[in-house]
């Protein structure tokens, strides 16, 4: 009797294998990642200035204005739909 046919049939210690590669699989992760350290005190651009996001009142301000410029425009949506032939005939013997 070879060990696969042993293992197959010894469903204890395939779940015991499976149970302790999984344990050491979580182990060495576990290892491997708090090996890792960020450094905290390094500036990320020293000579980059902050972003300004406007105030969302003017930003509403200036798109209430840009609506009403445009409000006259007219736009002119046309489509075409065409079916497809269908191609199998339709006396069809049975």
């Amino acid at each position: 009797m070879s060990f696969y046919d042993k293992l197959r049939s010894q469903k204890f210690l395939s779940f015991t294998l499976v149970l302790f590669t999984l344990c050491l699989g979580i182990l060495l992760g576990t290892l491997v990642s708090t090996g890792v350290k960020a450094a905290r005190d390094q500036a990320v651009a020293p000579g980059a200035t902050a972003l300004q996001i406007p105030s969302p009142v003017q930003l509403q301000n200036s798109f209430s204005s840009l609506a009403k410029m445009l409000e006259p425009s007219v736009v002119n949506i046309s489509t075409e739909y065409i079916p497809k032939t269908n191609l199998q005939t339709r006396n069809r013997r049975r």
